[in-house]
């Protein structure tokens, strides 16, 4: 999931300074993370090397990079944005992929995802106006299935998966921030912020 932001964020860290990067994810419930978890078993099992499974089952909806004195600002605006949207249903649908690196669960409607983008639009504002790089938005929302894939690999899993059905749903109740300093770091939960009933 992070190959999609850490080429465009490498590029342009140096110039920005000192800074952290962040993702925003909405968190899925533990039947759903399960279920992701043992169809990317299923996948190392014919391929024992040839990918990683995500640590969590989460569907990113958007990466930047902010200086540390920020942070509280951006965490009230969170707070704010979040407390104003209702929790949804989530419905995934069968298998796809981006070349060569990452295989996923489609999302069906990505309407909600849309609008809590709308609503981030003023975060943006706020890092593009300290010179940092402008926010990443997912723009197709997805729930990575195996991430980190060997290039000579990909097709074959690809074909795998396409010939099997899956669908679920579930309620997206919980938005992560995470962050880390590093491009190798391994991201670290800052804070949960729970959706409206």
């Amino acid at each position: 999931m992070e190959g999609l932001y850490q080429s465009t964020h490498a590029l342009n860290k140096q110039s920005y300074g000192h800074s952290s990067e962040y993702l925003l994810a909405f968190r899925t419930d533990a039947a759903l993370q399960e279920q992701v978890h043992a169809a990317g078993r299923e996948l190392l099992q014919h391929f024992p090397s040839g990918a990683s499974l995500p640590q969590q089952a989460q569907l990113t909806l958007a990466a930047f990079q902010a200086r540390p004195e920020m942070e509280p600002t951006l965490l009230r605006w969170l707070h704010r944005i979040v407390a104003s949207q209702k929790a949804f249903t989530a419905e995934l649908n069968n298998y796809s992929g981006f070349p060569p690196h990452m295989i996923y669960l489609r999302v069906q409607d990505h309407t909600p995802f849309q609008q809590f983008i709308r609503q981030l639009q003023v975060i943006d504002q706020y890092i593009r106006s300290d010179d940092a790089p402008p926010m990443q938005f997912v723009q197709r929302p997805h729930l990575p299935v195996a991430e980190h894939i060997v290039p000579e690999s990909y097709q074959q899993m690809l074909s795998l998966y396409a010939q099997q059905d899956f669908h679920a749903s579930c309620t997206i109740k919980e938005l992560v921030v995470l962050r880390r300093q590093h491009a190798f770091d391994a991201y670290q939960c800052i804070q949960l912020f729970h959706l409206a009933a």
